[in-house]
């Protein structure tokens, strides 16, 4: 089955310094892909990257590329590439209330998708039928109000809405639910999962939370200092995660019923322009060896199973 999306070898960089260096993955059609990692990784600008969208001025593609259906996101034509954000890409962004215009209802900023795409529907039928099935049993209401009068919770089932409202092939869900309480996170994703089944579509999820991933993820990749160091199917990753700072992330998960002790990862994501040189978390690695300082590890070793560390590569030797 071909990918949704592909990127190949990806690197961005702002006013010449390297953001991300070499990122590559691919995601499935009807499939859910978790990107995990520290705030700093390189998580949100990647998901920005898959549009088109890099940081305005100085945000360039150094290398790489990334395909949407076969097609070179930075190659096409500025129409076409207005074509596929919103209508064939949709995103979720972390904070709703920046997403949505305060000064507009609800129902002219949905509106506005159906004024820059083509639909061969009838776009108020569209949005009701798409409100409703967000959980909302006053549509015309809500089409009505202004993102002021509506609670986060509220603020976030619309975005979803309108995530949805073109049908697209592939939704960016950028920390969905970083802005509610607990309660709603799980209301809000188990929305999210349910549409994106009956919708047939893909998912890029991006977050911190490892709990969101193994939940509702397919596959996972682990991002750090603009590298991904692991990726993996969820259940493998869960059972058995590689990386040493793949390790540390799941050290650091607190678990209520055993009531472990949490084991914080020393030290802090370094900042562009700053990656040690070698592999970028050997300052922070207790397994750190000479090998380390000196060489950036590859990929290893196989296709499904990757990691960016050289104790796996000398342990499948």
């Amino acid at each position: 089955m071909a990918p949704v999306l592909s990127v190949e070898n990806f690197s961005i960089g702002i006013g010449g310094t390297g953001i991300t260096d070499s990122v590559s993955f691919s995601i499935e059609p009807g499939q859910i892909y978790g990107i995990v990692g520290e705030s700093g990784c390189g998580k949100t600008i990647t998901a920005l990257a898959c549009l088109g969208m890099l940081p305005e001025p100085g945000g360039n593609r150094l290398q790489g590329q990334i395909l949407f259906k076969g097609e070179d996101i930075y190659s096409v034509s500025r129409e076409r590439l207005r074509q596929i954000r919103g209508a064939e890409i949709s995103m979720i962004f972390q904070e709703p209330t920046s997403a949505l215009n305060p000064l507009l209802t609800v129902g002219k900023q949905l509106r506005e998708l159906f004024e820059f795409h083509e639909f061969s529907g009838n776009p108020d039928t569209r949005m009701d039928q798409v409100l409703r099935r967000v959980g909302f049993s006053d549509p015309e209401r809500i089409l009505e109000s202004y993102p002021h009068q509506l609670s986060g919770g509220m603020l976030q089932r619309v975005v979803i809405a309108l995530a949805l409202l073109l049908h697209p092939s592939l939704i960016i869900a950028d920390e969905p639910t970083t802005a509610l309480d607990v309660t709603v996170q799980a209301q809000i994703m188990e929305l999210l999962v349910e549409l994106q089944k009956e919708e047939g579509c893909a998912v890029l999820l991006i977050t911190h939370n490892i709990g969101l991933i193994a939940q509702y993820a397919d596959r996972v990749g682990v991002m750090y200092a603009g590298h991904l160091i692991e990726e993996r199917d969820v259940h493998s990753f869960l059972n058995k995660p590689y990386h040493p700072y793949s390790q540390g992330l799941m050290a650091a998960l607190p678990d209520v019923e055993s009531r472990k002790e949490l084991h914080p990862i020393a030290g802090q994501v370094p900042s562009p322009g700053q990656y040690p040189a070698g592999c970028r978390f050997r300052t922070r690695c207790n397994q750190a060896f000479e090998k380390c300082d000196q060489h950036v590890p590859d990929f290893e070793p196989e296709p499904q199973q990757k990691v960016r560390c050289f104790l796996f590569e000398e342990t499948s030797a």
